[in-house]
């Protein structure tokens, strides 16, 4: 590869990354978002009050159907 193929290899996927860090934390946002509150305190108790939307949303879809009981 030439210098001019290899920086726009890295170009392309620096723009990829950036854009599915993005979507990822969108996408924990909006699950957040539709937790009942019961569960997201239950949760938070369970994983930590300074966990994080990714955290949160990952234990919600983990344990779905326990969360949803609530």
């Amino acid at each position: 590869m030439n210098r001019i193929s290899k920086s726009c290899l890295i170009l392309v996927v620096a723009a990829l990354s950036v854009l599915i860090l993005s979507n990822h934390k969108d996408y924990s946002s909006e699950i957040v978002e539709g937790i009942s509150d019961s569960a997201l305190e239950s949760i938070r108790c369970k994983i930590g009050h300074d966990a994080g939307n990714a955290e949160i949303a990952r234990e919600y879809l983990n344990n779905k159907s326990f969360y949803d009981a609530q």
